[in-house]
């Protein structure tokens, strides 16, 4: 579905800083649906706030609650971002919320995610859930999604360097902002650097809200076959195999269960177990084996899409490599897009020895990608041998006559916007 169009004074610019205040006129103009919101879990951090929100949709709706779920961005349709007790909002519903919010702030200059957020808070105050779970955009301090003033519990996810022309150049900085959303409720951390999870707890301390933190109130350990098992002051629990692939999720998924635990919402082991078991997230170390992308390459090759876009995003995917490597050795290539803007040089070298060769592309009809050139010239000063290519089609073609000679493994990533792209060439 097309958005309608915003008035032309209307900024689409994603993520940038700015107050609350705007915000809050804009809620009050459509009614002050942030005020007629089920309990909200509020999910911020660098890495892992769509995987965790995955897996905590997915074992509240084990249990039989009804969730509604905000995101961002979306792979495929808009739609995705507005999820209504379990089902993505259908495009009547989501045309008549965006016309009301339109017509209601004309002469407002209202950015894209604002507009975004208070769409989705009026749907999600017209339609009955039982809890709401509610992503940040890029920040959390001055997000919009902020304006939320007593959530049930604000989820900390792994912080690490990424947008710091809006969040600031230090990690000290960046944490500062995430730590915004955390209010006088339970405050959940996944992993942090040491740094990190040391602002993060004085902010607790002095708001006199508990804090649950990976490594010293919980943690996980792996068995041999893959097994999560989830531990904390009161029990060990083996959640089994989570659905969604890569090392890094073993983080999430612990996560998840630390929040639903330490909100006593009295949910069942065996609903914790089967709702990691079945989350679904999409573009995040996935592997294509059906559709049409699934017959490009040749017989016992791979093609796996991760929306690793940043510097802690990579190293996980170099670990997710060596991990893939362990368990059937094949060359790897990387199909990789991303957005104008990124320092990727600490990214590049992540990947060095573990990859044959980069192929550099425009990401298709995003406006704001990075050069292919420019790209491919950045991984080949890092040693790494690399092609620039105008199409990603050319590029399957390539791996295709590869596949051809030698069993391989091709990745897409760098961009959410790249995997969502090939993801719709999937259908």
């Amino acid at each position: 579905m097309l958005l309608p169009h915003w008035p032309k004074h209307v900024s689409e610019r994603l993520g940038i800083k700015l107050g609350l205040d705007r915000m809050a006129e804009i809620l009050e103009r459509i009614g002050n649906p942030h005020k007629k919101l089920p309990p909200v879990i509020h999910v911020a951090g660098t890495n892992g706030k769509g995987s965790t929100v995955a897996f905590l949709s997915s074992i509240l709706r084990c249990a039989s609650y009804k969730i509604h779920s905000y995101t961002s961005p979306h792979l495929i349709r808009f739609n995705e971002r507005i999820v209504l007790a379990g089902h993505e909002v259908e495009d009547h519903i989501l045309y008549k919320a965006i016309e009301k919010c339109r017509l209601a702030c004309h002469d407002m200059d209202v950015t894209f995610f604002e507009g975004t957020t208070a769409v989705a808070f009026l749907l999600f105050s017209t339609i009955e859930a039982d809890i709401l779970i509610l992503e940040t955009g890029l920040g959390g301090r001055l997000d919009a999604t902020n304006i939320i003033e007593s959530p049930m519990a604000s989820v900390i996810t792994p912080i690490s360097m990424d947008h710091m022309q809006y969040l600031g150049e230090t990690i000290e900085q960046i944490a500062f902002e995430k730590a915004g959303i955390i209010k006088n409720n339970l405050c959940v951390m996944s992993w942090q650097l040491d740094v990190v999870k040391n602002l993060l707890r004085d902010k607790c301390l002095k708001l006199g809200v508990k804090a649950i933190s990976m490594g010293e109130d919980y943690d996980f350990q792996l068995t041999s076959d893959g097994d999560l098992y989830f531990s904390d002051s009161n029990s060990v629990l083996n959640v089994g195999k989570p659905s969604l692939l890569g090392v890094h999720q073993y983080i999430n998924a612990s996560t998840a269960v630390a929040t639903i635990k330490s909100l006593n919402l009295q949910i069942d082991d065996a609903s914790i177990r089967n709702g990691i078991e079945s989350a679904r997230w999409d573009g995040r170390m996935q592997k294509i084996s059906t559709g049409p992308l699934s017959l490009i390459l040749a017989q016992n090759s791979e093609l796996w899409l991760d929306g690793a876009h940043n510097i802690h995003g990579i190293q996980m995917l170099s670990v997710n490599i060596a991990e893939l490597n362990k368990k059937e050795k094949k060359d790897t290539y990387l199909i990789y897009g991303s957005i104008t803007g990124k320092e990727i040089g600490a990214f590049v070298e992540c990947l060095y020895g573990k990859i044959c060769a980069a192929f550099t592309v425009k990401i298709p009809s995003s406006p704001i990608s990075d050069d292919s050139r420019r790209l491919r010239d950045i991984f080949i000063s890092h040693g790494i041998e690399s092609e620039a290519f105008d199409e990603i089609n050319d590029i399957f073609e390539l791996c295709a006559r590869i596949s051809a000679q030698k069993s391989i493994r091709v990745i897409v990533c760098g961009s959410l916007y790249l995997v969502g792209y090939v993801l719709s060439l999937n259908k």
